[in-house]
């Protein structure tokens, strides 16, 4: 990580690296990359005099690495963090490169059909796909009754769903899997590669962050946007609604917390006023600990 400047005052590499490899410490975020967690630090520090002046004074991490100061800023950019991106981590993300591996090994003995049990250890380090391995099947079955089988997917704020191919099989499919962590979108670059030759599915894995950057230069017969609005602004995820170049949108919400507590109120009345102010038709599902909404032209109001 390079040094970077706030208000005139310079943090040394040395001391971001030192508290980037702390917030890591959390398994959940060990694939956490330097952009993201800098970019949070940096938030942080804009709010906190204190705290800058305390870094930008130190010559080296060793000083200051107990420091009152560090414990603060590293617990603050987990807690931050978390919620844009570590929600739904497991601890045993880690295997994922492991479990990659291993399903290309597979792959070059025996078809994709029967690597099941691989795909469901893959997707089994993701707390929503882990939840949705019971009915995953009549999930992709019964969107598709709405949508039709897309030729092109948009994939929103991804997770591993996109690694989800048992459970809908489809073939000779354009895939485009956004993701806000570098190293979690090379993992999706490299299932897409693996599964390539077997599903004729032409996939590519892009870094994207929701908040910030334009969903408009994508265009696909069908958007994914599963357990993601929820963690953004209104105004932001009407933007996306709103300029996304998609005929369908499938866009999920959770209906327990997750500490599975039930929540009171599992539909989200914001979301589908905006959608009746936007002249957008829509209809839902529900399945297990997940609301769906099939957003899109034909599709008739709840």
């Amino acid at each position: 990580m390079e040094q970077i400047t706030i208000y005139g005052k310079s943090i040394p590499s040395k001391i971001l690296d030192g508290i980037i490899a702390k917030i890591r410490e959390k398994r959940e975020l060990i694939h956490l990359d330097d952009a993201v967690c800098c970019e949070y630090i940096i938030k942080y520090l804009m709010m906190h005099g204190k705290a800058l002046a305390k870094l930008s004074g130190a010559k080296d991490f060793a000083g200051i690495g107990r420091s009152k100061e560090v414990d603060t800023i590293v617990k603050a950019v987990r807690e931050t963090v978390r919620l844009v991106y570590g929600l739904y981590q497991t601890p045993d993300i880690g295997r994922i490169g492991h479990l990659l591996d291993k399903l290309e090994r597979e792959l070059k003995d025996k078809p994709i059909e029967r690597t099941k049990e691989t795909h469901d250890h893959i997707l089994r380090l993701n707390r929503s796909t882990a939840e949705r391995l019971p009915f995953y099947s009549k999930f992709f079955e019964d969107i598709f009754a709405v949508t039709g089988r897309p030729t092109s997917i948009l994939d929103l704020a991804c997770g591993l769903n996109p690694m989800a191919w048992p459970y809908h099989q489809l073939r000779d499919v354009q895939y485009t899997a956004c993701e806000l962590n570098g190293p979690d979108v090379r993992h999706l670059q490299h299932y897409l590669n693996i599964v390539r030759p077997s599903t004729g599915i032409t996939g590519k894995a892009v870094k994207l962050d929701l908040t910030k950057d334009a969903v408009s230069t994508f265009s696909a017969d069908a958007c994914f946007i599963l357990k993601a609005l929820d963690l953004l602004d209104p105004k932001i995820t009407e933007r996306i609604i709103t300029t996304l170049r998609c005929r369908w949108i499938v866009a999920s919400f959770p209906t327990k917390t997750i500490t599975e507590r039930t929540m009171r109120f599992k539909r989200r009345a914001g979301f589908q006023k905006m959608l009746r102010r936007l002249g957008i038709r829509y209809q839902t599902l529900t399945y297990g600990n997940e609301l769906v909404y099939i957003i899109g032209k034909g599709a008739d109001h709840d």
